[in-house]
């Protein structure tokens, strides 16, 4: 008796579902770790589960090179259909440029097919659409705030280098006065000496 073939669809039992994510991911991982073996090929796997979980894979070179080789190669085709050809840098080094990111947006969503989506997956989209829009925000905010804190910092530094000096200054203020002080005490013992001596 042959095994059932299972009809591609989402599971509704929760419980079922999470056993067959479990299951599957790993299948999916050993699978990839022996493609990567046996062809030597670079594999990167990137797997989110439905509560944002991410579990990533990668033989040989870490996940980052094989993202950075992928888009090397996918910007290089972009440039060469439209003609354009300009040096690389790495997005994943970095800041990513934002002119590429609405490009990356635009691909994935093309990639989906809505037509075979269903409700809980659209919803399912959403919520991640709106968890990307919020970390892009608070992105933003970061980085807005360091940027406005580095003339603070820069002031800070400077009254703290300018307090030190001050504190210098003073030191050697008060060393010069305390010298003066004692060369006024040696004239003035210097003089009531001649004048007890011209008194005797």
């Amino acid at each position: 008796m042959g095994r059932k073939k299972l009809e591609i669809k989402r599971i509704e039992d929760k419980c079922n579902r999470q056993v067959t994510f479990s299951k599957r991911r790993t299948g999916l991982l050993k699978k990839a770790k022996q493609l990567s073996i046996l062809c030597d090929a670079q594999i990167g796997v990137i797997i989110r589960s439905n509560r944002g979980k991410l579990y990533e894979f990668s033989h040989a070179t870490s996940l980052n090179e094989v993202l950075q080789k992928y888009h090397d190669v996918t910007d290089i085709e972009d440039r060469e259909t439209i003609g354009i050809f300009e040096p690389k840098s790495s997005k994943y080094a970095g800041k990513q440029a934002d002119e590429n990111l609405l490009p990356r947006v635009q691909r994935y969503l093309a990639e989906l097919d809505f037509d075979q989506l269903h409700v809980p997956d659209l919803v399912q989209l959403e919520k991640e659409l709106e968890s990307a829009l919020v970390q892009t925000k608070a992105a933003k905010i970061l980085v807005n705030t360091q940027q406005m804190m580095k003339p603070v910092t820069t002031l800070q530094e400077k009254k703290k280098l300018l307090r030190e000096e001050n504190e210098l200054l003073a030191q050697q203020i008060a060393a010069m006065a305390k010298e003066n002080t004692a060369a006024k005490d040696k004239t003035g013992e210097a003089a009531n000496n001649e004048t007890l001596m011209l008194l005797c």
